[in-house]
């Protein structure tokens, strides 16, 4: 029975595979990562480290006297067949045919054969691929098959050999058989080990790689979060702050000036909020931790902002930070202000050309009477008369002002020079200057080119600049009107000496209805922004108070130029 316990302890052996190569797959891992990049390198040394140690232990105690029970280092070797590559698995079969000869130089060619396993290499070769996208049934199969398959070959080696030895006997076969039992069983542990290390691995990747995925996407989160135009701050439960982005210190530097993100990071958010704020903002957080998100509009200075306060969940379901978002809707608010005001000049232009010609006749006919009646009446009532005619044409003169501005007209151009216009005008302007007491002068540049202009509305327009500056000067002031020839552009400025305008006041001039004066209607300036955008021009305003205004207006050079005229625009620019 002796050769039976060298068998088992053989089994034994064999076993080990299973051990080392749990043991020897994370320290090769960490000795070779540097070495060897790829995990498929790896696993083959692997399966090398773990499989040669153990075939030669197995032949070292193999018993000569058990000659029908091959030698158990054919069963680590089956396993690392089934899942080593091509190459390794004729590497790993020819070590142990040298090892066979090492360590039985006596033994027959064709049992050296068999127990090197070069036979069974190419079957589990075949069968690796396969093997390895099996289900564990199926690869349990396999390699019992295989063993059984390395047991039967064996034993027919040794009938062709000389039949069975002498010291045979029945009542042994039942040993023999539950040793083939073991080596089955031995094999299948080894695989399920195999299995079980391959998987870990597997899923030590599969974390690695969704960690990494995981972590590229937060950078990504925080990059979207970092440049997103809206201001942003990540919230624990405890209201302390996580994260901001640069937008939201940015909005909290208009009241903190010398703030950083090392200042913000930790604190709690109601060291940042306005105090006439802070309760609706503490209820909108307390809302989002139960899962609402709240949206209000506020006021801070000039600027009016909209602030969201959101939910953000864990996997879980559970709420664990809250997302604060602070927008700019100033803009968007002067965008309805503006809106309202087109709809109400919508309105007054309908109202205007709908009644226009029932206002302008009767006051032609009582402007004619009142000529008529002032030529039959007596020195001193001349001055009343003059009163009324004058309302009566300031008042058509608001008429044809409210007309302009409804109307969305087609304006009719044509090649004109602005000095020419400005000097049609000067006789008008000097008159108007006289009898304020005051002087005009005129700076023009001669480099400024033909324009392609409506004279009309631009004589409209330098009027109604011109008399706004003269309204706002006292007696011995001074209206400058120059032009300048600056690149692509032609400026016009209109420039006063009079009180200036203030800051808070410039944002409001274009305004349709807004107006300083006590007579004035406020459509004046709409008026002139309404000429330069037709001309796709730019108005702009500099004004400081207490040394005068200047209306700057830019028209582009090559502006409108008509297709149909190529050579003039060509010969404007030579």
């Amino acid at each position: 029975m002796t050769e039976i316990r060298e068998q088992v302890l053989q089994l034994l052996l064999a076993g080990m595979m299973a051990g080392l190569f749990s043991l020897l797959a994370d320290r090769v891992d960490d000795l070779t990562k540097g070495l060897l990049a790829s995990e498929e390198r790896r696993h083959e040394w692997v399966l090398i480290g773990s499989c040669i140690p153990v075939i030669l232990l197995c032949l070292l105690f193999q018993s000569a006297r058990a000659p029908l029970i091959p030698h158990s280092g054919f069963i680590p070797l089956t396993a690392a067949l089934l899942y080593a590559k091509v190459s390794t698995a004729f590497m790993l079969a020819l070590l142990t045919a040298i090892g066979s000869i090492l360590f039985a130089p006596d033994s027959d060619w064709m049992a050296l054969l068999i127990d090197s396993g070069i036979l069974l290499a190419p079957a589990a070769v075949v069968l690796s691929s396969r093997y390895k996208r099996g289900k564990q049934p199926f690869k349990l199969t396999v390699i019992s098959v295989l063993v059984l398959a390395q047991f039967a070959l064996h034993y027919i080696t040794v009938l062709m050999a000389g039949g069975t030895p002498d010291s045979f006997a029945l009542s042994e076969v039942p040993l023999y058989l539950g040793l083939a039992l073991l080596s089955v069983l031995t094999a299948c542990m080894i695989s399920l080990m195999i299995e079980r290390v391959l998987n870990n691995r597997k899923m030590r990747s599969d974390l690695k790689q969704a960690t990494a995925r995981l972590q590229l996407e937060s950078g990504k989160l925080k990059a979207y979060l970092e440049y997103m135009p809206l201001a942003a701050a990540i919230l624990d439960r405890q209201g302390s702050i996580i994260h901001i982005n640069t937008t939201m210190l940015e909005y909290y530097r208009l009241r903190i000036p010398d703030l950083y993100k090392e200042n913000i990071v930790g604190m709690h958010f109601s060291m940042f909020v306005e105090s006439d704020r802070l309760q609706e903002m503490a209820s909108s957080f307390d809302k989002a931790l139960q899962g609402e998100r709240d949206t209000r509009l506020f006021k801070s200075g000039p600027y009016v902002y909209t602030s969201s306060i959101s939910p953000i969940y864990e996997l879980n379901g559970e709420i664990s930070e809250a997302l604060y978002v602070v927008q700019d809707m100033t803009e968007l608010e002067m965008l309805r202000s503006e809106m309202g005001n087109v709809e109400r000049l919508s309105l007054v232009g309908q109202m205007a050309a709908g009644i226009t010609h029932e206002i302008r006749n009767p006051m032609a006919v009582v402007r004619g009477f009142l000529q008529l009646m002032r030529e039959k009446s007596p020195v001193s009532l001349d001055h009343y008369y003059r009163i009324v005619m004058e309302e009566l044409d300031r008042a058509n003169g608001i008429i044809n002002d409210f007309l302009s501005l409804a109307q969305n007209r087609i304006v009719e151009k044509e090649e004109s020079h602005l000095h020419s216009l400005v000097e049609e005008l000067e006789p008008l302007l000097w008159a108007d200057a006289n009898l304020r007491g005051q002087s005009i002068e005129l700076k023009l540049d001669d480099r400024v080119p033909n324009l392609y202009l409506n004279p009309k509305e631009i004589k409209q327009l330098i009027l109604n600049l011109a008399r706004n500056g003269m309204e706002a000067m006292s007696e011995k002031g001074v209206l400058t009107i120059l032009t300048r020839a600056d690149g692509e552009y032609v400026e016009l400025e209109v420039r006063d000496t009079g009180q200036g305008i203030p800051a808070e006041r410039i944002g409001k001039l274009f305004e349709p209805f807004f107006t300083t004066k006590a007579k004035g209607t406020g459509l004046g300036l709409s008026l002139c922004k309404r000429i330069v955008e037709r001309h796709h021009g730019m108005i702009s305003v500099h004004s400081v108070e207490g040394e005068g205004t200047s209306f700057i207006i830019k028209l582009s050079r090559l502006a409108d130029y008509p297709a149909a005229l190529p050579d003039m625009k060509n010969s404007k620019e030579a």
